[in-house]
């Protein structure tokens, strides 16, 4: 469990792969190529705010033995916020980092750590402090 835990941690074998929301222009900061899963990594569709709306997520995170996740995004006040709740109500427990999130202003970004904590998340600082969280009961 060690082993799948610091992977949910790293976000290695898993993408969540928005199909709505911003729109990047090719050739800017974004290299689609590298964003491609190698091998058998998941990739997950994300169509609404909350990731854990796609039906196949958190089946998928609880067969790998998955129980914590962490969430860094842009957002905290929009994706990252409902994601927090969609998977708090999955049963998952739940940890954003507050270096690991952002916001289009100083007051949306503390409301939305002030939600994602209302519905049950752990807002932890810096990123490096989820670790031990996301290991604690890990063998």
């Amino acid at each position: 469990r060690r082993a799948q835990a610091k992977r949910a941690f790293l976000c290695e074998g898993i993408h969540i792969r928005s199909l709505r929301g911003f729109q990047l222009r090719p050739a800017t900061f974004f290299d689609r190529q590298s964003a491609q899963p190698v091998g058998d990594e998941q990739v997950f569709e994300k169509l609404t705010r909350d990731a854990f709306r796609n039906p196949t997520l958190a089946p998928w995170l609880r067969e790998q033995g998955v129980e914590r996740v962490v969430l860094c995004g842009v957002f905290a006040n929009q994706c990252i916020r409902h994601t927090a709740q969609g998977a708090v109500a999955a049963g998952f427990t739940v940890m954003v980092p507050e270096d690991g999130v952002a916001a289009g202003s100083d007051g949306a970004l503390k409301r939305g750590l002030r939600a994602i904590t209302r519905a049950g998340a752990h807002v932890v600082q810096p990123a490096a402090s989820a670790m031990p969280l996301v290991l604690q009961g890990a063998t």
